[in-house]
């Protein structure tokens, strides 16, 4: 889908597909972690190719077996932004996580706020799940409030649990309301 930013310019938000190479993936996350490693709440340095490899199976894995969902955001042949949904095993079947990030040059400009959007749908399309939820760093207080602007409520929270570069921040589940 084409969608345009605040500022005019034109992106194209696209399921994942294998234009989305470990390598070009693997650039884009390298920019993220570098600015604000507290955005990928996993990852506080830049992953390896192969950890780039394995993450990105992993994401073709769970599309394949419908267990999750993924949009890439592009700016011509370059990503700009990304957001998946995965459901969980056993006892959390019933629960699909979903996450985004988006380049700093594409912030404030409604591709966060767009591409959260685009997965909640396509999470209620294809996994049909009974709860909706997100974890964040607290101190992201921009991911924080666009969160609560599609409708995310704070729905738990661990004190000091997220390493961040050397300082342990509050991390917190949100809630899809």
């Amino acid at each position: 889908m084409k969608f345009t930013l605040k500022n005019g310019e034109a992106v194209e938000i696209l399921p994942y597909s294998a234009k989305a190479t470990p390598a070009k993936f693997r650039k884009y996350i390298t920019k993220i972690v570098k600015e604000r490693p507290e955005v990928f709440l996993l990852v506080d340095r830049v992953p390896t190719m192969q950890e780039e490899r394995e993450w990105i199976n992993s994401i073709k894995s769970a599309v394949k077996k419908k267990t999750g969902v993924s949009l890439v955001a592009w700016k011509g042949k370059e990503i700009i932004g990304e957001a998946e949904g995965l459901r969980g095993k056993w006892r959390d079947e019933d629960k699909v996580c979903v996450g985004i990030s988006v380049g700093s040059k594409y912030r404030g400009k409604g591709l966060g706020k767009k591409l959260l959007s685009e997965i909640i749908k396509l999470v209620k399309k294809r996994l049909r799940p009974k709860i909706i939820y997100l974890t964040a760093i607290i101190d992201n207080a921009a991911a924080v409030a666009l969160y609560k602007k599609v409708g995310f409520r704070e729905n738990g929270r661990l004190a000091k649990w997220q390493k961040v570069r050397g300082k342990y921040r509050d991390y917190i589940y949100m809630r899809l309301k």
